[in-house]
């Protein structure tokens, strides 16, 4: 009787509901982003220098709303202070290369605030998108922030590009490497250019009728490319309509403006001894942005936080971030993982820098001082 109940009891249960499975996985389309007028408090400003950020591919069908960076111009015609603005863009849209882009353009040197611009979000299928933003979808897929489904669309891309009658289906593998002498080839700081060619294979593996298909209007690397790809060999069974490209990007980095004193953020009811910043900065276990490094470029982020008398950081707020306010955020998370010992009653008012150096063979990312 008792096993009875207990069975009726258990087929009582409400059953759960069933997982929502979708039939089919989101089609996934190209993103690119076209920035509208750079409106700033003294009015519309246009730079001197745009560089475009990188297309990806994204699990969205649209329409997407705009999205909003905020910034000022220095003096020199440099953006900073980049950050967002408005509501965040969709989760699903890989944003990560416009605050990067955006640092690496210039402006007269003429300094501006609180300036804005919007970004329009154009989303294409393959079959649809114009052959252009194909071209540089494809060409520049190696460059896409790790962790992205930057390009997972690039042998369908390929597909497109082929030229009509092309004998070429999957593109030979050079029996050498085809290499480029980058340091000969210019490149604007933050910049990323590309040629992608066409180009047939004779019986005996040359490469012949090269033909320059589309370029970012770098003439250095397109030169330079139809030279290295000229002289490379392949395996000898000839073919029509095969692809290949080359990419250029800045390997300068650009260093961040001048870091303020700490003193310039230390609240006046400051109470945090002069060994605390010291004690954090040996602890600090910060991670350079990565999309800083496709566009290298340096920063730096001062922070004010207050310590427990459990080792923890407190209230910790970002007092200023540059180039970009992914800096702070990086400190933010940073901060959150520093424990201090034995701290002898609680500090406020602290205050620490953190300067973000491009990894060189000889050093390390500084932490964060005093």
């Amino acid at each position: 009787m008792i096993r009875a109940l207990a069975l009726f009891l258990l087929a009582a249960q409400p059953s759960p509901p069933p997982a929502i499975v979708s039939p089919h996985p989101p089609e996934l389309r190209i993103a690119s982003f076209e920035p509208g007028p750079i409106r700033c408090a003294g009015g519309e400003r246009v730079p001197d220098r745009y560089l475009s950020p990188l297309p990806v591919a994204v699990p969205l069908a649209g329409p997407v709303a705009p999205v909003r960076l905020r910034f000022r111009i220095d003096r020199e015609g440099r953006p900073l202070g980049i950050g967002q603005a408005g509501v965040p863009p969709d989760p699903q849209l890989d944003v990560r290369d416009l605050a990067p882009a955006l640092a690496a353009w210039r402006f007269g040197a003429r300094a501006a605030a609180e300036c804005e611009v919007s970004f329009a979000v154009r989303l294409d299928r393959v079959e649809d998108a114009p052959d252009a933003l194909l071209y540089r979808y494809a060409a520049l897929n190696r460059m896409q922030v790790p962790g992205s489904p930057g390009g997972v669309l690039v042998r369908q891309a390929f597909v497109r590009l082929r030229p009509p009658g092309s004998t070429c289906s999957v593109d030979p593998v050079p029996l050498e490497p085809i290499r480029l002498r980058p340091r000969a080839i210019p490149e604007v700081p933050g910049g990323i250019s590309y040629s992608f060619f066409s180009y047939d294979v004779d019986a005996s593996g040359r490469p012949v009728h090269i033909r320059l298909l589309s370029s970012s209007g770098n003439r250095g690397l397109d030169a330079q490319g139809d030279l290295a790809l000229g002289a490379g060999r392949f395996p000898p069974q000839p073919r029509e309509g095969c692809l290949y490209y080359f990419f250029r990007f800045s390997i300068d980095k650009v260093p961040a403006p001048p870091i303020p004193p700490t003193g310039d953020f230390r609240p006046a009811a400051a109470t945090c001894r002069d060994d605390i910043p010291s004690r954090v900065a040996r602890l600090f276990r910060m991670q350079f942005p990565i999309e800083f490094t496709r566009r290298p470029a340096e920063g730096w982020a001062v922070f004010t936080y207050d310590v427990a008398e459990s080792g923890e950081l407190r209230n910790v707020r970002i007092g200023a971030s540059e180039p970009a306010a992914r800096f702070g955020e990086e400190v933010l998370r940073a901060a959150a993982e520093v424990r201090i010992a034995d701290v002898e009653g609680a500090q406020r008012g602290c205050v620490s820098r953190v300067r973000f150096l491009l990894p060189d063979p000889s050093r390390t990312p500084r932490r964060p001082g005093p």
